[in-house]
């Protein structure tokens, strides 16, 4: 059925099943404060061109389930068509959810394939990704509601960064990719780091192993127990931007260090140029067939 120049309610306690909805060209938004089924399993669910002057597609304070079957989805389909959420989301399914944008202060669950417009914003208090969880965006459109002051992905699948600068937190078991040139202004822990061929990332607090296939800006910091539990890997190149201390075996690239390394244990077996001071204050071992100084610009100051 369609909801046609009208908004729909459903209160607290109230419960609503919709599919296959083709809402086109209406005039009003779903108002939820009960709980609200939408399954798309069969056909696809769209909204598109909201015409009312006050709400979007749905303003949620209840609960939402959005079940989207395979070759199926939701799709929010213009600006207009945008979610307001302060309750709980959740997206299940192997469908695709296209949405506009998300705001409120709400909590948002994402276990299948979502995808956001290109100038989408997701504003919530929680986000969450399942192992089936996959969610594609800019790090720009990730934004904090006012409800916290430390936001954090719990990340258990997979989340790609296409660019932008990060301001949220990034934790739990799963995987972020990097796809463009991102700065990282919180923390990644737990999750696997992979910065594709040709992409950058740019970031002082790491606690997760890293794939490095590209370029990581380190800005300052310690590599060890606190910033990562694993080494770095890859074929990709480190570049230091600030004062960088860490056990030997951490580094799997090629660095370009132009400040203070200091090595407090471990195998060297990469190479160090640059404009920078090599300093090692711990038993290093420098594996001498794999790793070497460029002797113009690095000089080995300490040695305990």
């Amino acid at each position: 059925g369609n909801f046609i120049n009208n908004h729909a309610t459903v209160n607290n306690g109230g419960n609503l099943d919709a599919e296959n909805l083709q809402l086109d060209t209406y005039g009003g938004a779903i108002f939820n404060s009960g709980t609200i089924n939408l399954s798309a399993v069969n056909d696809s669910i769209l909204f598109s061109g909201n015409t009312a002057t006050t709400g979007g597609a749905i303003y949620n304070s209840g609960t939402i389930t959005m079940n989207i079957g395979a070759n199926k989805q939701i799709r929010f389909a213009t600006i207009s068509d945008d979610v307001y959420n302060n309750g709980t989301i959740t997206m299940t399914g192997d469908g695709y959810l296209y949405l506009q944008s998300v705001s409120g202060d709400g909590t948002f669950n994402i276990d299948g394939l979502v995808g956001l417009a290109d100038t989408a914003t997701l504003t919530q208090n929680t986000l969450q990704l399942t192992e089936n969880g996959y969610l594609s965006v800019n790090a720009n459109s990730l934004i904090a509601s006012t409800a916290t002051t430390s936001p954090v992905i719990n990340n258990n699948g997979t989340l790609t960064l296409t660019g932008g600068t990060l301001s949220w937190g990034i934790s739990g078991s799963g995987n972020t990719i990097i796809n463009g040139d991102v700065v990282n202004n919180a923390f990644i822990s737990g999750n696997q780091v992979t910065i594709n061929y040709g992409n950058s990332l740019t970031s002082a607090t790491i606690g997760s192993s890293i794939l490095n296939n590209g370029t990581l800006y380190l800005t300052g910091g310690t590599l060890d127990n606190a910033f990562f539990d694993t080494s770095i890997t890859g074929s990709g190149t480190i570049i230091t931007m600030g004062d960088i201390s860490g056990n030997a075996n951490k580094f799997g690239n090629n660095i370009v260090n132009d400040y203070t390394l200091t090595l407090n244990g471990g195998t060297l077996n990469t190479r160090i140029s640059g404009d920078g001071t090599l300093v090692t204050t711990g038993n290093v071992t420098i594996d001498v067939t794999g790793a070497y100084y460029d002797t113009g610009y690095v000089s080995v100051v300490e040695n305990n």
